[in-house]
């Protein structure tokens, strides 16, 4: 999903922005006096996902009866681990 800003934001924060796009992944809608005029994304493939991508995929997921008992039952079987003494 874009993110949408104006033609000033985009003027204003251009270096912090294409490094969102580069680094990120990030695209932009920018708009200039309520239109949009341009899209601003990375060219090539995308890497990764986003925590929203993610998010917006769980949302759609079913979790199938019994999974909950499923993970208590394997989280009983592992062994308990003692916090190292530097976090006590």
């Amino acid at each position: 999903m874009a993110t949408r800003i104006t033609s000033t934001e985009l003027d204003r924060g251009l270096a912090d922005i294409l490094n969102r796009v580069a680094y990120g992944g990030e695209s932009f809608i920018i708009h200039r006096r309520g239109r949009e005029v341009a899209r601003l994304e990375p060219v090539g493939p995308k890497l990764g996902v986003t925590f929203e991508e993610i998010a917006e995929r769980l949302r759609g997921l079913k979790i199938p009866e019994g999974f909950a008992d499923d993970l208590e039952a394997v989280r009983a079987e592992e062994p308990r681990l003692e916090s190292p003494e530097c976090l006590d």
